[in-house]
């Protein structure tokens, strides 16, 4: 049993029940949710690495993020199942574009974006580098992590809203999906990558291109509709609540000695205790 699944909301809409006219249904989303959860846990594992020195970003995020999401919710602000699946999903989504894993061309694909030119343009000015076409493809290694975390750090909620729909390729030419239910897929990919993608828009974007009636595709019962607005809200204020300690474990923060601005966020962020929920 996953962190996640202890929370309210997923309780709420996911555990069993005695004489469960949908529990065939409310069982296949619980399944895809938690080995979407699996895959996404093993691609994350690369954000280290390539945005050095940010608070913890791993699963054990993702999962707090429900029960913030339940405590900011409260006893009487229910999910329907498929709902549920879609905050789940966006929960996941919704920072894992923060490594070149998550693109499917890496880093090549990084560097011909748009965000790419110019950010690593502008760092190359600030050294007194003459941004040549070369220059910029092939920064010095000095600026080669930091162009990096800046790209990814713009680029990351775009590319979130792709990742539930599009494969990265083995090398046989097996096709590999984060979200591996067609149907689901089919039905929620979209969804889940628009409100994945909403946590960085301004609130008036998430009123004006969010819907609030979405059907429930074809595999799960017909009131099971989703409301867009509604989980992006919810998601959006999660994220924000979860700045407590464990994203910025004392033992991490001596080891890893952030500079800059990211040590103004772990020396922010080691201070505060989680959230209590015996109120």
């Amino acid at each position: 049993m996953t962190e996640a699944s202890r929370s309210s909301l997923w309780r709420e809409a996911f555990a069993p029940r005695e004489d469960d006219p949908h529990e065939k249904p409310r069982k296949r989303l619980v399944g895809s949710l938690e080995r979407m959860r699996e895959n996404v846990a093993t691609l994350i594992t690369t954000i280290p690495a390539d945005c050095k020195d940010l608070t913890v970003h791993d699963v054990t995020h993702l999962d707090a993020l429900w029960e913030m999401a339940s405590l900011i919710a409260g006893p009487k602000y229910a999910l329907n199942p498929a709902e549920a699946f879609v905050l789940g999903g966006a929960i996941l989504l919704h920072d894992a574009a923060l490594s070149a894993a998550a693109f499917q061309g890496g880093l090549d694909e990084l560097k011909r974006t748009q965000e790419w030119q110019d950010l690593a343009a502008a760092s190359l000015r600030q050294q007194n580098i003459e941004p040549t076409l070369e220059a910029i493809q092939s920064p010095p290694a000095d600026l080669l992590g930091q162009i990096k975390f800046s790209v990814l750090r713009a680029l990351h909620a775009q590319q979130a809203e792709r990742m539930s729909s599009v494969a990265w390729s083995l090398s046989n030419g097996e096709q590999i999906y984060l979200l591996d239910d067609t149907e689901l897929r089919q039905a929620f990919g979209a969804v889940i990558g628009r409100v994945a993608h909403s946590h960085h828009w301004d609130i008036e974007r998430v009123a004006e291109t969010l819907l609030d009636n979405i059907g429930a595709g074809t595999v799960l019962p017909a009131d099971w509709c989703v409301s867009e607005r509604k989980i992006a809200c919810l998601l959006r204020c999660a994220d924000a609540a979860h700045i407590d300690r464990r994203r910025a474990p004392t033992i991490l923060y001596a080891a890893t000695r952030p500079s800059g601005i990211s040590d103004v966020h772990w020396g922010a962020q080691n201070k505060i205790q989680q959230a209590c929920s015996g109120w």
